[in-house]
């Protein structure tokens, strides 16, 4: 019951964020790297609203960004979990302070999720980046 709350938390977190911000500060790092070199922030902008409206900048997020959202928020949750499990009885038992258990438990989950989410992120690349999308 405890796992299945941190990672519905931990999911639900992550994809309020990308929804409000997130997506939007991915998206315009996206564009100015396929962009030739002198482009504007406001062109991207322009780029990225001209067309749709601001409704534009959500270009990618359904279903791409959903999925790698719940995706991202979720499996860090479980890795989180699976190493603070793990690491926290050593801190209680002297053999390492408490910070550095949830410092090392926080960058397995960082690595965990870099691990598993880099196929989605190329994918989400591509379909913002592609103007059949």
């Amino acid at each position: 019951a405890e796992l299945t709350r941190r990672l519905f938390v931990a999911a639900l977190v992550t994809i309020s964020y990308e929804f409000v911000l997130g997506h939007l500060l991915e998206f315009v790092k996206i564009v100015m790297q396929t962009s030739p070199e002198g482009t504007s922030y406001r062109d991207v902008m322009k780029s990225i609203t001209g067309e749709k409206g601001f409704v534009g900048v959500w270009d990618g997020f359904v279903p791409w960004g959903v999925v790698q959202s719940i995706l991202k928020g979720g499996v860090f949750g479980l890795a989180h979990a699976a190493a603070t499990g793990f690491l926290k009885p050593l801190a209680e038992d002297g053999k390492m302070p408490l910070i550095v258990a949830l410092c090392l438990a926080g960058a397995f989950g960082g690595l965990f999720q870099g691990y598993v989410l880099s196929p989605t992120l190329l994918l989400k690349t591509r379909v913002m980046t592609n103007d059949v999308f």
